[in-house]
């Protein structure tokens, strides 16, 4: 694949400066192994949006990170998401950059999916998960979709009435079965997306847009739902604003952690697979 690094209008410099140094005092101020991967994700999609990447800074803090999660047991990481570690690898690999460290990493992933139960391996998420790895060189099977959820992308009117859980796996199939969706398929995923935004549902929006943007047609809806969470930046480079009407709000939960950080890595993903398209 061409070594490509893209700009865009989308963020200015000062502004992928002013979030990636977000990223990075989250990533300082928790320092789980879960908030470094996130804040090592997020600051990857800005390097390629960036006119002046810091790759090499990046691939060395990759190799660090991958060789500190090598070291803990599996079970000491529940919650780490492989899918952020691949998009990482991916995108230092578009880079011409190979991290050795990180490349181990990934290779045991496969084998561990290949001995999940067949429910469990057509999920949505798993199945993007095994065919980015095989796409990628790694031992992975990705398998076909549950009966239920092949109905379900073959069924586009029945997408607008979806629940947002089965929105959430839509979602996941289309980008794991890596098929074109035509010009109704990708207006009718934006227009969801625009009204899971309306609502707030800011993960699902974007993963709806994302899909739209990687295999679908160029719409206006989808170009307004990314200027809906352009306009959730705030002046400190972090995105989102807590809703203090919403029900989910406790006073309990830490918004840097279940708003602010999430938020922001949806933002900049986006905002890289708008710059890339479907190379993302």
């Amino acid at each position: 694949m061409t070594v490509m690094t893209m700009t865009t209008t989308r963020l200015s410099a000062e502004q992928i400066e002013r979030t990636s140094n977000y990223l990075e005092n989250v990533r300082d101020r928790y320092a789980t192994p879960v908030v470094r991967v996130q804040s090592l994700f997020g600051r990857c999609c800005l390097a390629t949006l960036a006119p002046e990447p810091a790759w090499s800074a990046l691939a060395e803090e990759a190799a660090t990170l991958a060789n500190d999660l090598a070291r803990l047991a599996p079970q000491g990481n529940p919650d780490l998401d492989p899918l952020a570690l691949i998009e990482i690898h991916r995108m230092m690999k578009r880079e011409g950059r190979e991290v050795a460290p990180l490349r181990e990493l990934l290779a045991k992933i496969g084998p561990e999916l290949e001995k999940q139960p067949s429910e469990v391996r057509s999920i949505g998420r798993v199945r993007v998960i095994a065919s980015l790895l095989s796409e990628l060189g790694f031992p992975a099977k990705p398998v076909k979709a549950s009966k239920d959820a092949a109905n379900l992308l073959d069924e586009e009117e029945s997408w607008i009435t979806a629940p947002v859980p089965r929105l959430s796996d839509l979602a996941d199939h289309l980008v794991a079965n890596r098929v074109r969706l035509d010009e109704p398929q990708s207006r009718i995923l934006a227009l969801i997306a625009l009204g899971e935004l309306r609502n707030y549902r800011l993960d699902l929006g974007c993963k709806l847009l994302r899909a739209v943007m990687q295999w679908g047609i160029p719409c206006d809806e989808a170009r307004d739902g990314v200027d809906f969470i352009a306009l959730q930046r705030r002046r400190d480079g972090r995105y989102g604003f807590v809703d203090r009407l919403s029900e989910k709000s406790g006073a309990a939960a830490d918004p840097e952690l279940t708003l602010h950080l999430p938020l922001t890595l949806n933002a900049v993903w986006l905002f890289m697979i708008e710059a890339v398209g479907g190379t993302a």
